[in-house]
């Protein structure tokens, strides 16, 4: 099992939350964390990387991002930094893999991911949660994509 996420150094401490969540449900699946990134310490990774060398078929890798290539794209609001853009890049960074889950790192997973994680997609480029915004048409204007399209999560 492949599980990402994007984020820069000030979201350390929610992604180990999250990373602590799922191995808090005792998934006895081997899980590598991809961490796509920019900014992070070496302190940070170290501490994150010492914790998940302790437990049994999980292992963490960083992807180090360059955050100029998301220059042009929109940001300002609290929850949109350039880091919520780096999930953009995993086609590049892992073409080796078939399949990726991807997290928010405001997370808490409550439940094993493995039913997920089985949920066959094999005919489907990605797929995603109807987002709560799905009904707001200032979203869509803001996207300049038609209601119709949906928006997920």
């Amino acid at each position: 099992m492949n599980i990402a996420f994007c984020l820069d150094n000030q979201y350390v401490p929610h992604c180990a939350t999250v990373i602590a969540s799922i191995v808090k449900n005792k998934i006895d699946e081997t899980i590598r964390f991809h961490v796509l990134c920019d900014g992070i310490t070496e302190a940070n990774k170290e501490n994150l990387s010492a914790w998940i060398r302790g437990i049994d078929k999980k292992s963490i890798i960083f992807h180090d991002i360059d955050k100029s290539r998301f220059e042009d794209f929109p940001v300002g609001k609290a929850y949109v930094n350039i880091s919520t853009y780096f999930r953009l890049a995993m086609p590049d960074l892992m073409p080796e893999l078939d399949k990726v889950l991807y997290l928010d790192c405001d997370t808490i997973v409550t439940g094993s991911l493995k039913e997920l994680w089985d949920t066959n997609i094999n005919d489907y480029a990605l797929a995603g949660v109807r987002d709560r915004v799905n009904n707001y048409i200032h979203v869509y204007n803001r996207l300049r994509y038609p209601m119709s399209d949906g928006y997920i999560n």
